[in-house]
């Protein structure tokens, strides 16, 4: 299940102007367009304080487009790879700084996997 709250969200994130770029991560070829479901929400004037149900979220279009719009919603998802697209395609709390102060760490292990594995070595 994937639940996202975001009424607690004070900056706006890049995320929320892009169509098209999150939901490009992963497709799934029988889902829903990001374009029907952002004129659906905005047909049935949805807003920050309602919850939308997605019984069969899929890789999560209809998460993102909520998440764009600051609504709360669930998804569920029996497929494991569908979920996890979907758990990563919505979470957006990741920053690049963070990232960026876990590379010595990432390249440690590296080197640690590299003189723990001789053919590691040669390929690289």
């Amino acid at each position: 299940m994937v639940t996202r709250d975001h009424t607690n969200r004070t900056s706006i994130l890049p995320q929320q102007f892009m169509n098209g770029e999150v939901h490009d991560w992963h497709r799934i070829v029988h889902g829903y367009s990001d374009h029907l479901v952002a004129k659906l929400l905005q047909k049935f004037q949805l807003s920050g304080n309602q919850r939308v149900l997605d019984p069969f979220c899929g890789a999560g279009t209809t998460l993102v487009e909520c998440c764009k719009l600051k609504i709360d919603s669930v998804g569920i998802e029996a497929n494991p790879s569908s979920s996890f697209a979907a758990r990563v395609k919505t979470d957006w709390h990741l920053r690049p700084t963070k990232l960026l102060s876990l590379v010595p760490q990432v390249t440690a292990s590296y080197e640690k996997l590299l003189g723990n594995d001789a053919s590691l070595q040669q390929e690289s």
